[in-house]
């Protein structure tokens, strides 16, 4: 026999009205206090931020879906610190540690978890066919990459957004900027 609890919720699609959709309980975790959001991986709409902003004022924690697959993110990392210190949680996905996403999202999904620019690491599974669970390979190839404790990400962080209780941040570790041409360009570098 195996105790299983199954919790309802989905990846909602970011838009302007998200405010209208928090008290059905399909589009929020936690008693309503966190929504999952997925983005277009090819544009962040104008706007998102106050959106985002309005989410949290009324008491939904943003929790920002894969943005390593996101290409506005591919080529400017810092949306995501200003995201995170907006108040903002970062998912990423088990298949972007494994490279089943490209090169590009394994690389950010890397650097991402080096700089604790990562809260929770979900499976993104969509079935045995298309992105299979692939969470126990991740953590594994996860573990190779940061030196702390990854608990939190896949265990902790989870049960505490399910729970509606707080999930810590940790403090981001900064970038060092390398010189005129990394600043013109938006690229950094450890």
């Amino acid at each position: 026999n195996i105790n299983i609890n199954i919790h309802l919720g989905a990846e909602v699609f970011f838009n302007f009205n998200l405010l209208d959709i928090i008290d059905n309980p399909l589009t929020t975790f936690g008693n309503g206090k966190y929504m999952l959001i997925e983005f277009q991986t090819f544009m962040m709409p104008k706007g998102y931020e106050k959106h985002l902003y309005d989410l949290k004022i009324s008491g939904v924690t943003p929790i920002i879906a894969h943005p390593e697959r996101y290409r506005p993110i591919q080529n400017n990392i810092e949306i995501i610190e200003k995201l995170i210190n907006s108040g903002c949680l970062i998912q990423i996905d088990a298949g972007s540690i494994l490279g089943h996403f490209g090169k590009k999202c394994k690389t950010l999904a890397e650097i991402m978890l080096k700089k604790n620019m990562v809260h929770i690491i979900g499976s993104d599974s969509h079935g045995i066919g298309k992105r299979n669970f692939c969470l126990k390979d991740s953590v594994k190839q996860a573990q190779k990459i940061i030196d702390y404790d990854i608990t939190p990400l896949i265990l902790d962080n989870p049960r505490n957004l399910i729970d509606g209780k707080a999930i810590e941040i940790p403090e981001i570790i900064k970038f060092k900027k390398t010189g005129f041409l990394s600043r013109l360009i938006g690229k950094s570098t450890d």
